[in-house]
């Protein structure tokens, strides 16, 4: 069991990674948005994001053979990166 502690261990650094990652380049658009007078908000973006996420979900459970991850699961967690990364740019660059 150990093992496969340090194995999700692993890959919860690594997760972290990329949601910095994400963060950073959540500022780079910030200012560009900002240098453009471009809105935050993008709900069309969101929404390609959510459908791209669900195609994805959809890819790896086919792929392994089984639903064991639900889109909705996987929606929620990119809704919050979203909300947060709209927070970043609202508190940096309007």
């Amino acid at each position: 069991m150990s093992i496969q502690r340090k194995k999700l261990d692993a890959i919860t650094e690594k997760l972290v990674g990329l949601i910095f990652q994400r963060f950073l380049l959540t500022e780079k658009m910030g200012r560009i948005k900002k240098k453009l007078r471009i809105p935050i908000d993008d709900k069309y973006r969101e929404n390609e994001i959510y459908k791209n996420v669900e195609t994805l979900v959809d890819r790896r459970n086919r792929k392994i053979g089984r639903n064991i991850v639900k889109k909705s699961s996987v929606k929620k967690i990119m809704k919050i990166l979203i909300e947060d990364a709209k927070k970043l740019m609202k508190s940096r660059y309007v």
